[in-house]
């Protein structure tokens, strides 16, 4: 890739390193820098070398993110295929690669062109759901329900009937967690369900960290582990620091080593005397302390070191007290009931989550010696694995691609390439921990020892753009990364050469301006965004903007108001999600629910393909009664009796299902409530589109987003807008 005027990019060097096929890279690929097409490039030239396609396997985080790549690789091929010699300078290395790829794909007779689903590139979810299935007896694979991609609905009800079990059993372990949480029951569902989401985390520990020495030696080892850290930052003046420390803050009977757990009271002190309530450095430190200048100008030079001493004054004893490691062990106990109950929802529901499915394609593969079959299988084909975003895969995850590549060394012809930027962490829903990226950067990726290459190119973003970020996000990062803490320091970016405001709307020096309101305040936010759209149009009239939304949901609300202000707004995913038949089977469920005397989204559930009801039964059924709701004429026997034989047919397995469904009202949430009677209803089986599951995921999620502290009749006109 070239910048502007055909001139490379600074950090050109890199983007050629990370094409060398014999080597494994992690590379740090800030926002902006084209890492898809770094990846794209390092595909095309491994496919084109290697005796078959699937010997190269590409991961990506999301499906959106598999398909972009795919349909970059695509047409990369198909261009390479054509007369190319007018385009431009950064694509004429990737269809050189693409050229190569397809050579190999004549000589080999894998016809890439009209059989691009050779090439596999697949999400590292679609990778576990393989795995699992290609083994199911040792994994336990065979035993996986349906894959749901939230399942928090599922994690509370475990967490609630725990809670119940607890309470009626008179178990002390919940009830020592109850009045830690102040006795509240909703509370504890909250906490055990957020813990059953991480529970890859926790679970091997469940084991080794069950009393209270285990838990002081680890809390006394990360205790130990800052004090070291801060110490480091003194440098030549740690001597210094630490006789310091010895003469004015240790007592007799204290440890008087800086380094040691125990020192930390002496710590405390020091904190006390070097800093001010509020965490600045008092004034004069080297006559209140007889301390050298070169030492008071290292303290102050260093605001890690103030950072952690801020920290480190709240700190007491490096052990639990004896309450405290006897509450531990309790919500140890409390987890690993939670977990049991867990599993017993997801055999029971026929249903699993992200993290059963990293588990059994885990056992799949197996840990030990020998490998197992499918390892070894995989260990024969695949030589080149390649990974997008890698800073969102979770341990699990990270867990799966270690047991991959166990057996791989370096020079063997086998390669990693892992591709993300920490700064970027934002799938922590979803359990991803950016410690794994940080960990694979310094200690490697099971034998392999992946070369670091960094991008520091932006080609999105214009060179004022570029000096604000440089300007503003190392306040806003830790000022130094720590893999176990998972802290992340910002490293600067560069514009690309000869860059320059694209279509005239912010001139070169230009500030950017930021607007401030709180999370709820969605009518300012909007109202403010129209009018920066309004007051940008006036300046350039013949200019563009885009708008970047954090959902679909919080999207409309802009378009909106844009569309009613005039103001054209090119809003086709919107628009096009209303018409798919699945969402609006979803939209009369929430509407139903929401309000039982809406009686159009009622007959509308009554109508729709899981209960069928003709027109005529309708009629029979309300037309004589306007003033009642739905709910109770389907409760009336005699008025159910009007209807055909068909009909009275249909409404017995639906009218069932309906009344669970109100009897439900209050003890989920709104998005598990809606979803939880569209799947008891039958919903899937009567969607035939075959992206019907990814599109109603798409509106559950955001009719959960919007029913968040609002009422839930507000949150479907919020998310339907229709």
């Amino acid at each position: 890739m070239t910048g502007a005027g055909n001139q490379p990019p600074g950090d050109q060097a890199a983007r050629e390193r990370a094409l060398d096929p014999q080597r494994s890279f992690i590379v740090q690929a800030p926002a902006g820098s084209g890492k898809t097409e770094i990846l794209v490039q390092r595909y095309l030239r491994l496919v084109g070398r290697e005796a078959e396609p699937d010997a190269v396997l590409a991961i990506t985080f999301t499906r959106k993110a598999a398909a972009e790549m795919r349909e970059r690789v695509a047409r990369s091929l198909r261009e390479a295929a054509q007369d190319n010699s007018h385009a431009p300078p950064h694509r004429r290395r990737s269809l050189d690669l693409a050229w190569r790829a397809l050579e190999q794909s004549v000589r080999r007779g894998w016809d890439l062109l009209d059989n691009p689903a050779r090439l596999r590139i697949i999400t590292i979810d679609s990778l576990g759901s393989w795995l699992a299935a290609s083994s199911p007896v040792s994994s336990g694979g065979g035993a996986l329900g349906n894959l749901r991609s939230d399942a928090k609905a599922l994690y509370e009800m475990a967490a609630r009937m725990l809670l119940h079990d607890g309470i009626r059993h008179g178990d002390e372990d919940a009830q020592e967690l109850l009045r830690h949480l102040d006795g509240s029951g909703q509370k504890f569902i909250q906490r055990v369900a957020a813990m059953l989401a991480k529970r890859e985390q926790w679970l091997p520990l469940l084991g080794a960290v069950d009393n209270a020495e285990a838990f002081n030696a680890a809390l006394r080892n990360l205790a130990g582990r800052d004090l070291g850290r801060m110490l480091e930052r003194l440098g030549e003046y740690r001597g210094e620091f630490e006789r310091v420390f010895a003469n004015c803050w240790v007592k007799d009977g204290e440890s008087n080593d800086p380094s040691s757990p125990d020192a930390l009271p002496g710590w405390a002190r020091a904190a006390e005397g070097l800093l001010t309530k509020k965490g600045a450095w008092r004034d004069r430190l080297n006559k209140k302390l007889s301390v050298s200048r070169e030492l008071e100008q290292a303290l102050r030079g260093s605001g890690d070191f103030r950072e952690r001493l801020c920290r480190v004054r709240i700190l007491g004893s490096p052990d639990y007290e004896d309450a405290h490691a006897k509450r531990a062990q309790s919500v140890m106990r409390v987890l690993r009931g939670a977990f049991a109950q867990l599993k017993v929802l997801f055999a029971q529901r026929r249903e699993t989550d992200y993290t059963e499915v990293s588990q059994a394609a885990l056992k799949a593969l197996g840990h030990g010696d020998p490998p197992s079959l499918l390892a070894e299988r995989l260990d024969t084909r695949l030589r080149h694995i390649l990974v997008d975003e890698f800073q969102d895969t979770s341990r699990a995850q990270l867990d799966l691609l270690r047991q991959m590549t166990r057996e791989w060394q370096d020079g063997d012809g086998r390669t990693v390439f892992m591709v993300g930027d920490p700064m970027q962490s934002i799938y922590g829903f979803r359990e991803a921990d950016v410690r794994g990226y940080l960990s694979v950067r310094e200690q490697g990726l099971a034998n392999l020892k992946p070369e670091l290459l960094q991008l520091t190119v932006n080609f999105r973003s214009t060179p004022a753009l570029v000096d604000w970020f440089n300007r503003i996000f190392p306040r806003v990062f830790p000022t130094e990364g720590d893999t176990l803490m998972g802290a992340v320091a910002y490293t600067p970016c560069q514009p690309a050469p000869e860059a320059r405001p694209q279509s005239g709307l912010q001139p070169e020096g230009a500030d950017v301006k930021l607007h401030y309101f709180r999370n709820s305040d969605r009518e300012t936010e909007v109202e403010i965004v129209g009018k920066v759209v309004r007051d940008t149009l006036a300046n350039h009239p013949d200019g563009t903007i885009g708008i970047l939304v954090r959902s679909r949901t919080h999207g409309e609300d802009i378009s909106n108001a844009l569309g009613n202000a005039g103001i054209a707004v090119s809003r086709t995913e919107f628009d096009r999600r209303k018409r798919i038949s699945v969402v609006q089977d979803l939209a009369a469920i929430a509407r139903a629910l929401a309000q039982l005397s809406d009686r159009i989204a009622w007959l509308a559930v009554l109508r729709a393909p899981w209960c069928g009801l003709s027109l005529k039964d309708l009629h029979a059924l309300c037309h004589d009664a306007p003033g009642d709701i739905i709910p109770d004429l389907l409760r009336d026997s005699a008025r159910v009796e009007r209807l055909s034989r068909d009909g009275r047919e249909r409404l017995a397995r639906v009218a069932p299902v309906l009344e669970q469904a109100l009897r439900l009202r209050g003890q989920l949430d709104f998005r598990s409530w809606v979803e939880g009677t569209w799947l008891a209803l039958g919903g899937p089986a009567g969607a035939a589109d075959k992206n019907a599951a990814r599109h109603a995921a798409e509106f559950l999620d955001s009719l959960g987003e919007a029913s968040q502290g609002s009422q839930i009749d507000n949150a479907v006109e919020r998310t339907l807008k229709l």
